[in-house]
């Protein structure tokens, strides 16, 4: 892809003064609450996040967060997603972080509050019994603090020396440009990591998900109703891979961007892990085959209706044609398996994205 390149220095520069906090919520005045959260360590020390990962839905990043926070030199917050930069309402992801003020957070009655709240309230025992006292403040900064960027970076200074530390937000996949702008700003060294999934297979994975949540409440068995939700940008989004790619190297340079599949995850495991060790620059370690292949937040089984296979296959096949012919690897067997062909086996669990069209 022609359009890949870094973020120079001057350019950073000129987005440090564009965005001083976030594009749609503005930093609190000197003087307001947000002066009296939880006291954080001195900025004197940058403590970003060094890499985040970013997907599909049902694309394998629960088993990303499970894999690395096994890693001695890795740091992973308690909670998986963070949804720190997708918390505009312009997104299409549920989000409670748009609600800046802790007092909302904690009083509202809203279904992603009282998730959030029931992770940490059922974390906090644990803590307490181990007296892992950092974990208890990270714990507080979460629920009290109020959101800029500055409590972000928070969430990270309990990472200890020599490790990195890192989020895994699937959502952030469909962050306009505008937004990755800010991410990268947060540090200009970061690295990210992509999910995806063959996005036919991915998009009836996320709808029988939502119809073990709760979140799909009509008939799974009837093709309309499944295919009107399918048609809702909140899933059409997530399975926009060519955009998601397209819109991170215009910001990343792509030895900052590697793309990973979940067919790796059942095939090649091994193989898959140790490319993300090197990409991150850590040290391998020694995993169980077996827990490698372990499957997180499975979907209940549910055979696809005909109907909806031929329209998930309509919506997608040519962007899955023109990733084949950009890309190769998964893309292209995802290609030959549409196609009715015999899908070659990639060479490669992964690749760079700054491969020629």
């Amino acid at each position: 892809m022609d359009d890949c390149h870094s973020v120079s220095p001057t350019r950073i520069s000129a987005l440090d003064e564009q965005y001083s906090i976030c594009p749609s919520f503005p930093e609190y005045p000197s003087g307001s609450k947000r002066h009296l959260a939880l006291p954080m360590k001195s900025d004197s020390t940058d403590t970003s996040p060094n890499f985040i990962g970013i997907g599909a839905q049902k694309a394998g990043t629960t088993w990303l967060y499970s894999q690395l926070s096994k890693h001695p030199s890795v740091w992973m917050p308690p909670i998986k997603e963070l949804h720190y930069f997708d918390r505009s309402p312009k997104y299409s992801s549920p989000n409670g972080l748009n609600a800046v003020s802790p007092f909302t957070r904690i009083w509202r009655n809203d279904p992603f509050y009282q998730r959030q709240r029931r992770r940490i309230v059922q974390s906090l025992p644990k803590y307490i019994v181990s007296k892992n006292f950092d974990m208890i403040r990270w714990c507080a900064r979460w629920i009290f603090g109020y959101y800029d960027d500055r409590w972000y970076k928070s969430l990270f200074e309990d990472k200890p020396p020599g490790t990195i530390s890192g989020e895994i937000t699937p959502a952030y996949s469909i962050l306009t440009r505008q937004d990755i702008e800010w991410m990268n700003r947060i540090n200009p060294l970061l690295k990210i990591i992509l999910f995806v999934r063959n996005p036919i297979e991915r998009a009836w994975s996320a709808l029988r998900f939502y119809k073990k949540i709760g979140r799909f409440k009509n008939d799974i068995n009837c093709p309309n109703a499944v295919l009107a939700t399918l048609a809702k940008e909140e899933y059409t989004n997530r399975g926009d891979y060519m955009n998601t790619i397209e819109n991170y190297l215009s910001v990343f340079d792509s030895s900052r961007f590697l793309i990973c599949f979940y067919d790796s995850i059942e095939e090649k495991p091994e193989e898959l892990l140790e490319k993300i060790y090197s990409f991150l620059e850590i040290p391998s370690i020694m995993s169980d085959r077996e827990q490698l292949s372990t499957r997180h937040n499975a979907s209940p089984p549910h055979q696809m209706h005909q109907e909806v296979r031929a329209y998930l296959i309509d919506t997608n096949i040519s962007s899955i044609e023109i990733m084949a012919q950009r890309y190769g690897g998964y893309f292209d067997a995802w290609h030959q398996n549409l196609l009715g062909e015999s899908p070659i086996s990639p060479k490669s669990t992964t690749f760079p994205a700054a491969i020629n069209p």
